[in-house]
């Protein structure tokens, strides 16, 4: 019974555990995408693509200060916002969702 009464009906189960699995979802790709863009940042950098570079930090690459430097070098506007899968997302929003603060 106090489950029935959590719950509702099966449509209503179905639908908070949906909403469960999303952001289970969400967490688990955004972490996944920052392990790929770490190493693709690596690779555009060696490169010099800033194309490359440009789409590892929209992944959520950690990036550091040397990082930054190089890629001033190579045309990449640090200062502007990078293409996300949550849409068009400046450098520091991306440092403080991985958790970086400085």
């Amino acid at each position: 019974p106090w489950a029935k009464k959590m719950v509702g009906s099966f449509a209503g189960f179905k639908n908070r555990y949906n909403e469960v699995e999303r952001r289970w979802f969400d967490k688990f790709d955004r972490h996944i995408c920052r392990l790929m863009g770490t190493p693709l940042l690596a690779a555009g950098l060696k490169l010099n693509s800033k194309d490359v570079c440009t789409r590892a930090i929209g992944m959520g690459a950690t990036v550091t200060v040397t990082n930054l430097e190089e890629l001033t070098k190579l045309g990449v506007d640090v200062a502007g916002k990078f293409k996300t899968r949550f849409g068009m997302v400046g450098l520091s929003i991306l440092c403080a969702d991985m958790g970086l603060v400085d």
